[in-house]
């Protein structure tokens, strides 16, 4: 039970980076009615909005590979809530340049997320649960961009200045941020022992393995994780040793962004909107809206589906299958 109150909570921060993700997509043209003027081609506002938080993600990940290190796993993902917290208000203002720093404040909480969260899963899960506690990450992403298409039928037909859901929708990663922080602070009080060793601290990787584990295996569980090596810098990772495995997360990476989901992520409104002959742009946003949903569902669908089958055909099948599909 403590496993997966400790993965849900964690998840929170995915649910809220698949919120930030797609919010600018589901609200695009809603905060382009709402924002001032900038005097700038419209088509160039909108490119600026949908490429923030991607732009965003890439510095947060940077932070995340230094801040779980220093400040521990537990640490960094409460300070990518109070960051989430503060992109998410600069968001819903009315100055263009504020929902754009909003958003690229949100992209790196993203990024802390996207790279905090799986590792603490995978670090607190022993390895027989590692598939279906990892398998929550997915879920909860897809939750959120399920959630976010979901509010989207909220929004006005035609946009304008006084529409406030697209604001409701932006603070929506707030909630979920706050419920994680009380989650860390009242109850999942602990780091990984994996941490806890690296940094020397025994006594606590032994009170965090017995959260996890019977008292009885503690004490070789312990000894093992003791003999994990650990890269101490990017050289090591880069070097002859971790060579092979960079090469495989790589093409791996590049085959899923290369698929054309990430497209439809960010640019599914504006791709399916712009080709509209109606002067506003929307004519046909309720089917837009439709697509996206739909999206969100085969998302969800597939996290469920893919964390049994990680356990059952094991990792490298299901890589292959799922290639073969694509």
């Amino acid at each position: 039970r403590y496993i997966y109150f400790m993965t849900i909570n964690a998840n929170l921060g995915a649910l809220v980076a698949g919120i930030c993700l797609v919010s600018v997509n589901a609200c695009l043209y809603d905060v382009l009615a709402a924002v001032e003027s900038t005097g700038i081609n419209e088509a160039f506002n909108q490119a600026l909005l949908s490429s923030a938080m991607p732009f965003g993600g890439i510095f947060g990940s940077l932070i995340a590979s230094f801040t779980t290190g220093k400040l521990g796993r537990r640490k960094t993902m409460i300070l990518a809530d109070y960051l989430t917290i503060a992109g998410s208000i600069l968001s819903i203002m009315s100055r263009f340049r504020l929902i754009l720093a909003g958003r690229i404040l949100c992209g790196i909480c993203a990024g802390i997320n996207y790279m905090a969260v799986p590792l603490y899963v995978r670090e607190m899960s022993p390895p027989e649960m590692s598939g279906k506690t990892g398998a929550i990450y997915r879920l909860a992403f897809a939750s959120g961009v399920f959630l976010t298409f979901l509010m989207s039928f909220g929004l006005a037909k035609t946009p304008s200045a006084d529409d406030i859901w697209w604001r409701v929708i932006f603070l929506t990663p707030c909630v979920f941020a706050i419920l994680r922080i009380v989650g860390f602070m009242c109850w999942v009080r602990l780091d990984t022992p994996r941490y806890y060793i690296f940094e020397f601290n025994h006594r606590d990787a032994i009170d965090s393995l017995k959260m996890i584990y019977q008292d009885e295996y503690v004490p070789k569980i312990y000894e093992s994780e003791k003999k994990v090596e650990r890269a101490q810098n990017i050289s090591d990772i880069l070097g002859y040793k971790y060579r092979n495995q960079v090469k495989v997360l790589m093409l791996l990476y590049c085959i899923s962004q290369f698929t054309g989901s990430s497209a439809l992520t960010f640019y599914s409104t504006m791709i399916f909107t712009q080709s509209q002959d109606d002067d506003s742009g929307n004519s046909d946003i309720d089917a837009v809206n439709q697509l996206n949903l739909i999206l969100a569902v085969m998302k969800i669908f597939s996290a469920l589906v893919g964390g049994v089958l990680a356990d059952k055909l094991g990792r490298r099948p299901l890589l292959v299958y799922g290639n073969i599909a694509i």
